[in-house]
């Protein structure tokens, strides 16, 4: 499973924190205990998109080529997601009324591809950046036809899609950046249940690739990045 590590913040009046390990789940909820005895509640403040890019990014470290396409697909379609309710803050409608009709395009990728396309035609006045058809076969191949990847085609997919959804949430923070953190609470709000009295409540925000609100490069090279935790591991 994917994870992350956190220093405990109840061990700081000691030193330097416990370093813990945290997962990656769906609900981005957990309670860690630190060996020291202290127990944190934490939730996880990324994207539900950039959350399943590092999950990719971990799956190309290990090995498990097939999983981070899979992976970078999700993170992809959750971006679609997150770009429409992005879209509909800044158009003033309400969350409610945009979650009731994304509830219609939440089983279809198709529809929800085209809601994307036609939230980006009324934002920006043409039509956006795709995955190019090369890589629509060649996805399709490895989630529907079985076929197994090697590491430079699973890189290559992966900056595809990276190249897709990273200059534009750069661009999204820059010019509508209320907007941006409306929708990315929408992914939070329900997680905060595992807040209670007695726990360390801890917002966890980890800068990945995606970090809209700390500053970046204007592009993302994944090869690079994919080095750079290599070389950091191996000093580990």
């Amino acid at each position: 499973m994917a994870q992350l590590t956190i220093r405990c913040p109840g061990c700081h009046d000691a030193g330097l924190g416990e370093l813990l390990t945290a997962k990656l789940t769906q609900d981005g909820g957990q309670r860690i205990v630190c060996p020291k005895g202290h127990t944190l509640a934490l939730v996880v403040q990324n994207t539900r998109f950039d959350v399943l890019a590092e999950i990719a990014c971990q799956a190309l470290l290990d090995g498990y080529y097939r999983e981070a396409v899979v992976s970078f697909q999700a993170s992809l379609e959750r971006f679609f997601e997150f770009f429409v309710f992005v879209v509909a803050d800044i158009r003033g409608i309400s969350q409610e009324q945009c979650e009731l009709n994304w509830r219609i395009l939440s089983k279809q990728s198709e529809r929800q591809l085209g809601a994307y396309s036609i939230a980006y035609l009324f934002h920006f006045g043409e039509g956006p950046k795709l995955l190019p058809n090369r890589m629509v076969s060649f996805r399709n191949r490895v989630v529907h036809q079985g076929y197994i990847p090697n590491e430079i085609e699973a890189t290559n997919f992966g900056q595809a899609v990276i190249d897709i959804n990273y200059v534009l949430l750069r661009n999204l923070s820059r010019t509508n950046l209320e907007s941006v953190v409306h929708a990315n609470r929408r992914d939070v709000t329900t997680q905060e249940s595992f807040y209670c009295d007695g726990d360390i409540n801890v917002n966890a925000f980890w800068q990945l690739i995606y970090s809209y609100n700390i500053p970046g490069p204007p592009t993302f090279d994944l090869v690079k990045e994919l080095s750079r935790r290599r070389q950091m591991h191996s000093l580990d």
